[in-house]
This record gives structure tokens, C-alpha cells and sequence, in this order.
């Protein structure tokens, strides 16, 4: 396996800063969803915290790059942080646990007549 040390080491602020944002995200939704006595899911809330920055950073970019020669579409599209087909996937897989485990507690209260 090849090693980049001067890559990871150009590369470690803005993973510490991306690591420090998800962090305080968590930290701030799970207190506000407490105080206004809300259910939350920790998961959910990280995940978000995570595509927030990369959806920050490819516009921050994008906001950078104006100023040079614009590339190509294909490298475009390439150089997206987060994967849309991930967020596609997890998006779909929460609109469907919600509803597909209310029915199966029903069917199980239903069953064993709770």
C-alpha cells in the first residue's frame, strides 16, 4: 500500500474541521431535540452532519474555481465529495425502516393481543 504523509498531512484540517462540525451538529441536535421533548435518532443526525460538509465543501470549491478555467462536465461530476447514489440509498432505506417497522409493531401487538 502506498502512503501519502505530506497528502494526509495537507489533508488533515479539513477532515478534523469536517469530524469537528459533525460533532457539534450532533451535539446540537440531540440537546434541541431533547428540550422540545423530540425522538431522535443519532445516526440520522451524524449522517446529516456528514453530507452537510461535503455538500459546504463542493460549494466552497465550485466558489473557488469560478475564478480559473472551468472543467470539463465529466470532471465535474467526478469531483463531487458526497456520492449521491449514497444518499440516494440511506434516504430511501429511512423512508422505509419508519413505516416498515410501525407495521410490523402492529402486526406483532395485533398478533399477541396486546
Amino acid at each position: 500500500m502506498n502512503f501519502d504523509v505530506a497528502f494526509a498531512l495537507a489533508t488533515l484540517p479539513y477532515i478534523l474541521s469536517g469530524l469537528w462540525t459533525t460533532i457539534w451538529v450532533a451535539i446540537a441536535g440531540s440537546l434541541g431535540a431533547s428540550l422540545l421533548g423530540l425522538p431522535l435518532s443519532t445516526t440520522h443526525v451524524a449522517v446529516g452532519g456528514v453530507f452537510g460538509v461535503g455538500f459546504y465543501r463542493e460549494w466552497r470549491d465550485r466558489r473557488l474555481a469560478a475564478s480559473h478555467a472551468p472543467l470539463p462536465a465529466e470532471e465535474r461530476r467526478r469531483r463531487h465529495l458526497v456520492r449521491r447514489s449514497y444518499m440516494r440509498m440511506i434516504l430511501g432505506a429511512w423512508l422505509v425502516t419508519v413505516p416498515a417497522t410501525a407495521a410490523l409493531a402492529a402486526a406483532l401487538v395485533w398478533i399477541g393481543g396486546f
